[in-house]
C-alpha cells in the first residue's frame, strides 16, 4: 500500500512540474512586469502582512502559479523578492538627510517589518552593514551630519 501511495505521489508531482513549466512565456513575462509595476507604484511590500496571496489576488492568478513564475523568471522566491524591495526602500530613507532623526525601530516598522531584529538581519545580509553603519557612511559621502 505504501509503495503504491509513493508512486502515486511521485506521478502527481511530475505532472504538477510539467504543468508549471508549460505556461506561456509571454504570459509569464507579462505577469512579472505587472508584479514589478504594482510593487513599484503601490509599494505593497511595505505592508507588514503582505503575502504572495495578496499579490496573486491583485494580479488575478493563483499564488502557486505566481510563486512558480517568480522562481523560474527571477531565480528567487517571493519572500526574497519582498526583502529586496524593503531593503532598497530602507536605503533610500537612510540616504535622505530629512530622515536623519528617524529611529531604526520606526524605519523597520515603516518597511513592513514587525521585528527590528529581522530588519537588521535582512539589511546586513544585503548590504554587509547595519542600518546605522549605512546611514553613517551615507552621511560621510553626502556631507550630512
Amino acid at each position: 500500500m505504501g509503495e503504491v501511495h509513493f508512486k502515486y505521489l511521485s506521478v502527481l508531482k511530475r505532472l504538477g512540474s510539467i504543468f508549471f513549466k508549460t505556461y506561456n512565456q509571454e504570459f509569464a513575462d507579462s505577469l512579472i512586469n505587472r508584479s514589478f509595476r504594482l510593487m513599484n507604484q503601490e509599494k505593497l511590500y511595505l505592508e507588514s502582512n503582505f503575502s504572495i496571496e495578496n499579490l496573486a489576488t491583485r494580479l488575478n492568478v493563483s499564488s502557486c502559479l505566481l510563486s512558480q513564475i517568480i522562481h523560474d523568471k527571477l531565480d528567487q522566491n517571493f519572500f526574497d523578492l519582498v526583502i529586496h524591495y524593503r531593503i532598497q526602500e530602507a536605503k533610500k530613507v537612510l540616504e535622505n538627510p530629512k530622515s536623519q532623526q528617524m529611529t531604526m525601530d520606526k524605519l523597520a516598522f515603516e518597511m513592513g517589518y514587525s521585528s527590528i531584529s529581522a530588519f537588521f538581519d535582512d539589511f546586513k545580509q544585503h548590504t554587509n552593514q547595519t542600518p546605522s553603519e549605512y546611514r553613517k557612511q551615507m552621511n560621510l559621502i553626502c556631507g550630512s551630519s
